[in-house]
């Protein structure tokens, strides 16, 4: 026999579900694992507020450790009032920033090359790679980054 996926089908499952779960229940039986409350989970954020991520690149110094840029970020977000970010996305979009800051430095030292040997790069290939760095956000691709 076929039971039609629907709301119907739903409720029969969670009607039988319960009622095993009552019987499981006077019985005396317990469970092997304590059971968690949502008041003892840590609050987690798989999208960041505009501020936060603002933040971790306004906060990133490059002579600082990751962790260290993390801990501020994190007092950052108790400030604004957003869940903290963990240290593994901290990291993500710091090594982010960072590669794209170095691209950035590297464009304008080869302009500045050209200049001071005489020897001056396209131009074109200069504002284009700049655009390209400049243009989107590595860990969204297609929107473009908010302004510092």
């Amino acid at each position: 026999m076929r039971h039609r996926v629907g709301t119907e089908w739903a409720q029969s499952c969670l009607r039988v579900a319960s009622e095993w779960a009552q019987s499981w229940h006077e019985v005396g039986a317990k469970p092997l694992r304590p059971v968690r409350h949502d008041a003892e989970m840590v609050q987690s954020a798989p999208r960041y507020d505009r501020r936060l991520l603002r933040a971790i690149r306004r906060l990133d110094d490059e002579s600082v450790p990751i962790a260290e840029v993390c801990r501020r970020v994190g007092a950052q977000a108790e400030k604004l009032g957003v869940p903290r970010p963990s240290y593994v996305h901290v990291r993500r979009i710091v090594l982010s920033e960072r590669e794209r800051a170095a691209e950035l430095r590297e464009i304008r030292n080869e302009a500045l090359a050209g200049l001071v040997t005489r020897m001056a790069p396209d131009p074109v290939d200069l504002l284009l790679r700049r655009q390209e760095a400049l243009a989107g956000d590595r860990l969204r691709p297609g929107r473009p980054t908010p302004r510092r």
